[in-house]
């Protein structure tokens, strides 16, 4: 397989998940406004926001490891991979104990903030870890 082929099919694997995001992320505010109410839209909207802000740590550290890859791997050399591969690694857990401290400032916020007690703590708290342990995770894991 050439290499315009391949570009073609990866372009075609990143491309077709962004769409379906972009789909869902249209059709689930409508749906979380006649479900819940705006209330828990609100809530789901300051969730986001965080969220957010959590991923800033990033700041395109990820894409930039991914660009700096393709030479080495082209070129077989394979001490250069394992060392991005390593710094990438060690970065990412940064950025996970950064998103760490981050959740455990912001969700006393939240409570804090929840003064009217339209929605109860602890569903507050639930749906807090809820939007937050997947940015965790994915920033632990990589």
């Amino acid at each position: 397989m050439n290499y315009k082929k391949k570009a073609l099919k990866n372009l075609r694997y990143t491309l077709i998940p962004g769409l379906i995001l972009a789909v869902v992320g249209f059709i689930k505010v409508r749906y979380i406004i006649i479900i819940c109410g705006s209330e828990i839209n609100g809530l789901y909207l300051y969730m986001l926001q965080l969220a957010h802000y959590f991923q800033l740590i990033d700041i395109g550290v990820g894409q930039v490891y991914k660009t700096m890859l393709y030479n080495p791997l082209f070129d077989g050399d394979l001490q250069t991979v394992s060392n991005l591969i390593y710094s990438a690694k060690r970065y990412f857990r940064r950025a996970s104990n950064i998103s760490i401290i981050f959740f455990f400032i912001f969700l006393p916020l939240l409570v804090v903030g929840n003064s009217t007690h339209e929605i109860p703590i602890t569903d507050l708290v639930i749906i807090f870890v809820l939007y937050s342990l997947p940015i965790i995770l994915t920033y632990r894991i990589n």
